[in-house]
């Protein structure tokens, strides 16, 4: 995507594509450390909404989650390389097992926090239901 296909995308966001992004200064694995403004925050990575999607932790108690949740609903999974599996698995094994307090910034839409999304989300509690998780004990954390 970001060598090849953002031509595609911006041509049908209706963007000038006569000067293309930046090459990356370097690429982010699970668990690297990345400063920003002196905020220290940690990759997640949470395949699903694209095959690459990661989501940032600070230990300050943040979650940029990108477009892979978002209060009461989760990213879009129907684009090229989108998985709705894996975006469930990210989210209710990569994110939602963070400290309950943990407020989730998302890439769009208002915050939310890990405790609300566990509770009130229906694609997480749909996902459980469906995994036959009755014990819900996984969101007892």
């Amino acid at each position: 995507m970001l060598r090849n296909g953002w031509k595609g995308m911006a041509g049908r966001m209706g963007l000038d594509v006569s000067q293309g992004p930046p090459d990356p200064d370097m690429f982010v694995k699970d668990g690297d450390i990345v400063e920003v403004a002196g905020l220290r925050l940690r990759t997640i990575t949470t395949p699903g909404h694209t095959p690459g999607s990661v989501s940032y932790y600070a230990e300050e108690g943040m979650l940029f989650s990108g477009d892979t949740l978002f209060r009461g609903s989760i990213g879009r999974t129907d684009l090229p390389g989108g998985s709705l599996e894996q975006e469930m698995t990210s989210i209710c094994e990569r994110l939602l097992v963070l400290p309950e307090e943990t407020i989730v910034l998302p890439g769009h839409m208002e915050e939310t926090t890990v405790a609300f999304e566990k509770a009130h989300n229906p694609w997480v509690l749909e996902w459980q239901r469906r995994s036959g998780d009755n014990s819900r004990a996984w969101l007892e954390q």
